[in-house]
């Protein structure tokens, strides 16, 4: 059982895909890419420089506030609306920063009114936008340069 849930969510993808490469013996492979030229490529790649993107923070504007929010942990988008609930670092209302926790009752009803069901799927999209890649310049015989982007763990799994 895995017992670091401190990482976060894109975190865990990059340390997956490199033990996941490690164990097979593929931390450097070669994989096909097609020029717009239509040459076909073999691009050297290795899986060590996998990393995950960095992002700004994530910030959502709402009725006279920002919420700010940080990266899911690792396992936290099992449930989407306690997810979001845990990336909530402060809601900023001008140059005050506020804990969740530290509202009113009645400040909690009006943020809560403020999250709708579109906010909600706004804000899962940003949360879970993070995740495991890796970009390889590549230069055709042409003369083309073009880059080969790996992008989440369907595109890893792919090639692996």
């Amino acid at each position: 059982e895995c017992t670091n849930t401190e990482l976060t969510r894109a975190e865990a993808e990059v340390v997956l895909v490199k033990l996941w490469a490690h164990s097979l013996g593929n931390v450097n492979i070669f994989v096909e890419h097609k020029c717009e030229c239509g040459q076909v490529l073999q691009v050297p790649v290795s899986l060590d420089r996998a990393n995950c993107s960095k992002k700004k923070p994530i910030i959502q504007e709402l009725k006279g506030f920002k919420l700010v929010l940080k990266e899911p942990k690792l396992f936290d988008d099992s449930n989407v609306i306690q997810m979001i609930l845990k990336s909530i670092d402060h809601i900023s209302v001008g140059d005050e920063q506020i804990k969740l926790e530290d509202l009113t009752d009645v400040e909690q009803g009006d943020f809560y009114e403020a999250i709708t069901n579109d906010i909600i799927t706004e804000l899962k999209n940003k949360l879970l936008e993070s995740t495991v890649e890796l970009a390889v310049p590549v230069i055709c015989d042409c003369g083309k340069n073009s880059v080969l982007h790996l992008k989440g763990l369907t595109d890893f799994m792919r090639i692996l």
